[in-house]
């Protein structure tokens, strides 16, 4: 497993390398002692980051530099939308703050900010990184 993230209920969901190298994603019911495999309605073709959004999880495909939301049902992940992070290259981790989403460029040096859930072309670029991977925000209380 490489990659996870907890939903508003303390369940926690992973990705990962499985069989193969295909793709494998996971879920561990807060309470429970086990994994469930999770099959995802939409192929993600190399794993990234997983966060919840406040309504899906969250899991980007770092080869297409997509964001896919799924709810989950039972074993099942249904796609049920879509964020482009355009511009964004080999964006492994994200982090959702709200109406934007920050994904540092593993393959450059740059960390973008783009729309959330929209996507589309990036709004703001931070430069001057070192392949950043990891991404968080610490929100300031005025």
């Amino acid at each position: 497993m490489l990659f996870c993230g907890y939903d508003d209920a303390g369940d926690l969901f992973v990705n990962g390398a499985g069989f193969a190298s295909q793709f494998a994603f996971a879920e561990l019911p807060s309470g429970t002692p086990s994994f469930t495999d999770i099959k995802l309605d939409q192929p993600i073709q190399s794993p990234g980051g997983v966060q919840w959004d406040g309504k899906h999880v969250a899991v980007v495909d770092t080869l297409s530099s997509v964001i896919y939301q799924f709810t989950i049902k039972g074993k099942k992940g249904t796609e049920v939308g879509s964020t482009p992070l355009v511009g964004g290259a080999n964006v492994v981790q994200f982090w959702i703050q709200g109406p934007k989403v920050v994904g540092p460029e593993a393959s450059g040096d740059d960390v973008g900010i783009w729309s959330y859930p929209s996507g589309g072309a990036v709004k703001k670029t931070l430069t001057g990184f070192v392949q950043p991977e990891g991404a968080t925000i610490s929100v300031v209380k005025k």
